[in-house]
């Protein structure tokens, strides 16, 4: 063995287990220290008497969980169905106590004069739903069956505003 592929090999003696623990695999750290992945199991009882741990220790590689960031969901899309009835993507999303309020004003307009009761009721909590998003800064995307619907809601939105 010559000089230089003695250092080496020192170099990787003393560096194996720095580079495992970190989930490199053997190949890897043969790439890293410059030396064959047969030179590595060659000397892994060495490695193992230097690092104070078992041969098969070695051989057993961590491997590194990688961070995935709970992201928040970018959009709540929220379906309206033909009877009115809403159906949010997010189990999180509530429809505040305001819609009540909301139902007594709106009930009174044009824009529903053609929606059954049950419709307008509903109108009056995706009112107050999407006014609640709004203000938590949650971005939503409706989605209507009905075109009765839609247009009675963005005309009472509209006139809300």
């Amino acid at each position: 063995m010559t000089k230089e592929v003695a250092y080496k090999v020192k170099k990787m003696k003393e560096g194996f287990l720095e580079y495992r623990k970190a989930g490199k695999s053997i190949s890897e750290i043969a790439k890293i220290f410059e030396v064959s992945a047969s030179c590595i199991y060659d000397n892994l009882k060495e490695i193992a008497d230097f690092n104070n741990v078992t041969r098969e220790d070695l051989l057993y590689r961590v491997y590194k969980k990688k961070h995935h960031p709970v992201k928040k969901a970018n959009t709540v899309v929220i379906s309206i169905a033909e009877n009115g009835r809403i159906f949010p993507s997010n189990l999180l999303t509530y429809i505040p106590e305001s819609w009540s309020d909301i139902f007594k004003y709106i009930s009174r307009s044009s824009a529903v004069e053609n929606l059954l009761l049950k419709q307008i009721k509903q109108l009056a909590k995706l009112i107050a739903l999407t006014s609640n998003l709004n203000n938590n800064s949650i971005s939503y995307e409706l989605r209507f069956k009905d075109k009765k619907i839609k247009k009675a809601f963005y005309q009472l939105d509209k006139m809300m505003s």
